[in-house]
């Protein structure tokens, strides 16, 4: 009986061995990366979500100036539409700081300009 048990030990000691084998390089090969190259394409990703906010803040600023040349906004509202718009660009300089728009930033800058389009829409919709 305890011969069967070493046998037995040593059985799964050799099957785990050649597992083990199979799966180590072999001499001279570089073994495969553990984890994939994702760290490098975020900050591409950061970049790209940080232009669309860009982007996004400078199309609804061009409609307040549009719609104030055209008479559809008061000097009173474009004040607030303004400072609003500029309140956001602090907030953002301010995120900015570390050089980086973490997921909480982007969100709460995406949050102040929508309120800020909402706001827009609200102020053309009663002239």
């Amino acid at each position: 009986m305890r011969n069967a048990l070493l046998t037995r030990a040593g059985l799964l000691l050799i099957v785990a061995t050649l597992a083990a084998c199979e799966t180590a390089p072999r001499w001279g090969q570089r073994p495969p990366p553990t984890q994939p190259a994702q760290a490098q394409p975020q900050p591409q990703v950061h970049i790209a979500l940080s232009e669309q906010i860009d982007a996004r803040q400078g199309e609804i600023d061009n409609r307040i100036e549009e719609h104030f040349r055209a008479g559809r906004l008061t000097q009173g509202q474009i004040e607030l539409l303004r400072r609003m718009s500029a309140d956001i660009r602090r907030d953002e300089q301010r995120y900015r700081s570390d050089n980086d728009l973490s997921l909480e930033e982007r969100r709460a800058l995406s949050n102040q300009l929508d309120a800020l389009a909402r706001e827009v829409s609200r102020h053309i919709a009663r002239r």
